[in-house]
């Protein structure tokens, strides 16, 4: 993981929902941060994903519209829902992911 970009990617999330920019979540530069967090050489990490997925879902609902965040969204989230406890899952992918479970 890249403490930095962690950093970073949180301080965008942050000024997304605090503020509305979709700019903070849309911009060139979050999908090139997006892919130093979490490419092939980084292994897994429980807060990148989190962090990483839940950008994935700002981007999307915040107009991408892209299939590949949505996908990526849930592919993260699925996968920090199903290893730990305490971390906060945006609602419509909870639900997602509970039918996902046959629930």
């Amino acid at each position: 993981m890249t403490d930095p970009v962690l950093a970073g990617l949180r301080e965008r999330l942050e000024r997304y929902r605090g503020t509305g920019d979709q700019d903070a979540v849309l911009a060139f530069d979050v999908g090139l941060e997006l892919d130093a967090l979490l490419g092939p050489n980084e292994g897994f990490d429980i807060e990148a994903a989190h962090v990483g997925g839940t950008v994935h879902w700002a981007r999307y609902r915040a107009g991408s519209r892209s299939d590949r965040d949505l996908a990526e969204a849930l592919r993260l989230l699925a996968l920090v829902d199903d290893r730990a406890e305490g971390y906060e899952i945006p609602g419509p992918v909870r639900l997602i992911l509970a039918c996902r479970d046959g629930h």
